[in-house]
């Protein structure tokens, strides 16, 4: 986090890779935190799409290029997609806008993130773009699981109980303290944070079900971090029918994002019945298995 922040003040852009569910998002919001404190000047911090740059041009014209005291920082997640990428002419054209604006401001500072395999795959299939990301100039700070010390992961481990233990009632206190300290017993934890499929984003929901789980925790652990498809089925299977069915309609569109007006037409036609409330649905899922953003490229969110 730190080295990045170093890296973003000094040169004033950088790239962020890592695999799914490493903490990617999560450090771009703790870079955003880091600048939106600092006391040198007042800055904006905002996050948008790859295909917004003209508005952030706009943004930077109109507020900021004639005032030097003010300071904006961009952050632009999964600028190659998410789940698939687009190394067309218009987002090399992209690219190279962004890091023109960047050399010719003093205040402006941008936040690239990209999971590694979009981004290595993107590089490959483009010569162009390959020596746009590796030139010596364009500085990348990579998020590596394998390289955590084993202190590191107990460390985001604990944590994560904590989060959760933090906002139960007492007796539910009570029987996560005693979960935990199965873990601790044996020192059993070691075999966790030392699991090759070890993930904040996989901790995090292990955490989160440890109430819901009867029986030897730390065998659910290992369960669930060996076949962390049984943690999804088994949260999947205890959503309303309602819920179950808006995932459905988006699994079988095939290419995403999706515009959500395309989603909500498809819902209506599989489930007729008028007792649910859509807007109540997404809400619901918004943040854990969706995520809505506002997109001008597909005139809707």
């Amino acid at each position: 986090l730190y080295k990045l922040f170093d890296l973003l003040n000094k040169d004033r852009i950088a790239i962020l890779t890592g695999d799914p569910g490493v903490g990617k998002s999560t450090m771009c919001k703790m870079l955003g935190y880091l600048f939106s404190s600092k006391r040198d000047s007042e800055y904006l911090v905002l996050e948008r799409n790859i295909d917004e740059i003209q508005d952030v041009i706009e943004i930077y014209n109109q507020n900021y290029r004639q005032e030097k005291s003010k300071k904006l920082f961009i952050v632009f997640d999964d600028f190659l997609g998410r789940t698939a990428l687009d190394t067309s002419e218009r987002q090399i054209k992209k690219l190279r806008t962004l890091y023109s604006l960047v050399s010719n401001s003093e205040n402006l500072y941008i936040l690239l993130n990209s999971r590694t395999q979009i981004l290595n795959a993107a590089k490959n299939e483009d010569i162009e773009f390959g020596q746009i990301i590796d030139n010596k100039h364009n500085k990348k700070i990579t998020i590596d699981i394998s390289k955590y010390s084993p202190v590191e992961k107990a460390r985001i481990f604990r944590k994560n109980i904590e989060l959760e233990f933090d906002s139960q009632s007492l007796s539910e206190k009570k029987v996560m303290n005693a979960k935990y300290n199965e873990l601790i017993d044996g020192k059993k934890y070691r075999v966790i944070i030392n699991h090759r499929n070890f993930n904040p984003r996989l901790i995090g929901l292990i955490a989160s079900q440890s109430l819901k789980n009867e029986g030897d925790y730390f065998e659910y652990c290992i369960k669930s971090l060996s076949d962390p498809s049984q943690l999804y089925e088994g949260l999947f299977k205890k959503m309303p029918e309602t819920h179950k069915l808006f995932l459905a309609c988006l699994y079988c569109f095939e290419e995403y994002p999706v515009v959500l007006r395309e989603i909500e037409n498809s819902f209506k036609e599989i489930f007729t019945d008028s007792n649910y409330d859509l807007r109540e649905i997404e809400k619901d899922l918004e943040e854990s298995w969706i995520i809505i953003k506002n997109d001008e490229s597909l005139k809707n969110e």
